[in-house]
């Protein structure tokens, strides 16, 4: 209501002005001293009008910021499954890699279906498996794009990267490798990888592997994770084939018939 009256001041004021512009009554005093009042009520009829504006889009600009905020507090939190897909993802990389890789029990065919497996999915530039031999020295049992004519050589535990893996008994991953890392340092020869990776597994005291993979691909800050994931199902696996020889259950049953009697 105040807005629409002091509206009214303003235009009454511009008339007032024009008319007597146009009639040049300014030079008379009385005239003058209406004049004069007419542009002190326009002048505070402007100001009214510019705070009223003012204020009215600063409430606008509030109510906006609160409506934003109540639609941002009210939306649902994202599922399990969005939040978590990556993670998801990686451990369904890593049960198919382990369970169509043939049994452990054939340690040459493993390594060598495990390594098909993984330049499939994770399209690895190069591997190695080695096992532990009875002199507690690891050889190579299988290769993948090796660019050697000589077998890749042994190693015992804490020698080099494998046997420093060996030893600590945790996944050892390499970023950002020089040129000539790998080929002095590593089995896999020469080349230029964007990571290298030592994974250490110890199925049971008679068997004993070391992974070594160079990849190109999916060097990217899950990779670390998708190794320690593929690490557990291979021990799941073997636990499980373990778990389901004859052998294993047959000493159960006679353990049982000796404790009857």
């Amino acid at each position: 209501m105040l807005a629409w009256i002091a509206f009214g001041f303003l235009c009454l004021f511009v008339t007032i002005v024009t008319l007597f512009n146009f009639l040049d009554l300014s030079f008379h005093a009385i005239y003058g001293a209406l004049l004069i009042v007419f542009w002190v009520l326009g002048i505070i009829a402007l100001l009214f009008l510019f705070s009223g504006a003012s204020r009215y889009f600063i409430l606008k600009s509030v109510e906006e910021k609160e409506i934003e905020e109540a639609e941002k507090n009210s939306a649902p939190p994202p599922s399990r499954t969005e939040k978590h897909s990556d993670h998801l993802d990686l451990q369904a990389i890593a049960k198919k890699i382990a369970r169509r890789a043939v049994s452990i029990e054939k340690p040459e065919e493993w390594g060598t279906s495990l390594l098909k497996l993984l330049s499939t999915e994770i399209e690895i530039m190069a591997g190695i498996v080695y096992m532990k031999d009875e002199k507690k020295r690891f050889t190579s049992i299988a290769t993948y794009a090796y660019p050697h004519a000589k077998a890749p050589y042994s190693f015992q535990e804490g020698e080099g990267i494998p046997g420093e893996a060996v030893k600590n008994k945790q996944i050892s991953l390499i970023r950002n490798i020089p040129g000539d890392y790998t080929k002095a340092l590593s089995g896999l020869g020469s080349g230029s990888p964007s990571y290298l990776v030592i994974i250490p597994l110890e199925l049971s005291k008679s068997k004993s592997f070391v992974i070594e993979l160079a990849g190109f691909r999916f060097a990217n800050e899950n990779i670390e994770q998708l190794f320690q994931l593929l690490s557990r199902e291979i021990i799941s696996k073997f636990s499980s084939e373990t778990n389901q020889q004859p052998g294993k259950a047959g000493a159960k049953e006679e353990t049982k018939g000796e404790k009857d009697a």
